[in-house]
């Protein structure tokens, strides 16, 4: 934890102009890392997960505890508010983002598998996302802004959604037998492997167009109404006396 203090504190003071946002973003990160140290350390019982190496209630602390959980969605609310009162550090460009959630990629493999889900890369994630979001406002060219690419993103949360129902399902109907909350065989070569990657993906964008054209769209168009924008003030009527 003691690493972790001193890189949240280091970025309290490089952005010490917006202290009072930058200190929750900051204090939400920890939060992030309190709680994978709790299910490491002080959350134990005797049905390890046999892909993961960690217990199932370890697993659902981490990934599945609302409260946990919340952390994240608060640590996308922050930047998102330094963005729009317009004070996001100028230097920090997609270019300088981007690798940054690369090396926390890479530093997250080399961490206990609980780092690895979001712990070691939700910081980097957070500046790239935001640094890109103040590239759309400024009108500059990037890849998540290409039209293809915006069309995946509204096609996102219905994949997000689906494809485990497509992957679990596709499995069983393959021969996988569930144990212990994990599908386990059948085994296939890496050619095999790497079409039936494919075929899942392309079955789970498949269903996620269908319900978002079917189901998200409509529900869009009947329930979310635009914010209406203040008009001019009206011109007072008659002469001054």
């Amino acid at each position: 934890m003691i690493p972790v203090f001193l890189f949240h504190s280091s970025l309290e003071g490089i952005f010490s102009d917006t202290q009072a946002d930058w200190d929750f973003l900051n204090g939400l990160g920890t939060s992030g890392h309190v709680a994978v140290s709790v299910a490491q350390n002080f959350v134990h019982d005797d049905r390890p997960m046999p892909l993961f190496g960690v217990s199932i209630d370890q697993y659902w602390l981490v990934y599945f505890f609302p409260l946990a959980r919340m952390v994240e969605c608060l640590l996308g609310m922050s930047p998102a508010r330094i963005v729009l009162t317009d004070r996001w550090i100028t230097w920090m460009r997609p270019y300088v983002a981007a690798p940054l959630v690369v090396v926390g990629y890479w530093v997250g493999q080399q961490l206990p598998y609980l780092y690895r889900m979001s712990a070691a890369t939700v910081i980097p994630i957070a500046l790239l996302t935001a640094s890109l979001a103040v590239a759309d406002m400024a009108g500059r060219r990037t890849v998540p802004n290409h039209r293809i690419v915006v069309r995946l993103g509204e096609l996102s949360f219905a994949f997000y959604l689906l494809h485990n129902l497509v992957l679990k399902y596709g499995h069983l109907v393959l021969g996988a037998v569930e144990k212990d909350g994990d599908l386990v065989g059948p085994n296939c070569g890496m050619p095999a492997g790497i079409a039936l990657i494919v075929a899942a993906f392309l079955l789970s964008l498949l269903l996620a167009w269908v319900m978002n054209v079917l189901v998200e769209r409509p529900a869009i168009r009947r329930w979310s109404r635009p914010r209406p924008v203040p008009g001019p003030a009206p011109t007072p009527v008659g002469g001054t006396a």
